[in-house]
Formats: C-alpha cells, sequence, structure tokens
C-alpha cells in the first residue's frame, strides 16, 4: 500500500468524516472494515460514536449472530442494536438515517 492508503487510514477516514456509515455487502475487506468501526463504535467514546447501518441481512447474518453471542456471553456490555442496525430496503434505510 502507499503511504497513508492502507486498510486502517481508509477506515479511520470514514469515522472522521461521517456520523452515519450505511455498509452494503462486499469481500473480505468489507467484513474487516464492518468489524472494525463497530469496535470503534463499543470501545471509543459516547460523543464519537457513529450510526451503523449494515444493509443485508442475509449477508450480515453470521456477523449479527456474533455480537449476539458476545453480548449474551457478556463478553461485551452493549447490546448490538447499539453498536450498529441492520436494514434489508431502501425505505428502512431512510427510516434509521432520520
Amino acid at each position: 500500500n502507499r503511504q497513508g492508503k492502507s486498510e486502517a487510514d481508509r477506515i479511520e477516514k470514514f469515522a472522521q468524516v461521517a456520523n452515519t456509515i450505511i455498509i452494503f455487502p462486499g469481500s473480505a475487506g468489507t467484513l474487516q472494515e464492518t468489524a472494525t468501526l463497530i469496535s470503534k463504535n463499543y470501545y471509543g467514546k459516547p460523543e464519537d460514536k457513529k450510526k451503523i447501518i449494515l444493509v443485508g441481512s442475509d449477508f450480515f447474518k453470521g456477523l449479527i449472530e456474533q455480537y449476539n453471542k458476545l453480548y449474551e456471553a457478556k463478553l461485551i456490555k452493549n447490546p448490538p442494536e447499539e453498536l450498529f442496525s441492520v436494514a434489508d430496503s431502501e425505505q428502512e434505510i431512510i427510516n434509521l438515517i432520520n
């Protein structure tokens, strides 16, 4: 990667410039970015929390289940719905943004 163009730099830029981040299905990099952004919501200051919307409950099913398991096992204190939302239609995205 060129200087300043790493995956971590991209993720940090997302977090710096947006209050709402909408994530559509993608490849392995998308899953990495998603988990990193959710972790930033979990570990970050409340005032820095971003609205994260995952588009596609089927695509993100495994990730959603994993966060539910973490919460049920008391390995994270926040329920997943406080860390991210899930939408399956344009209208659901609009409703979550507003």
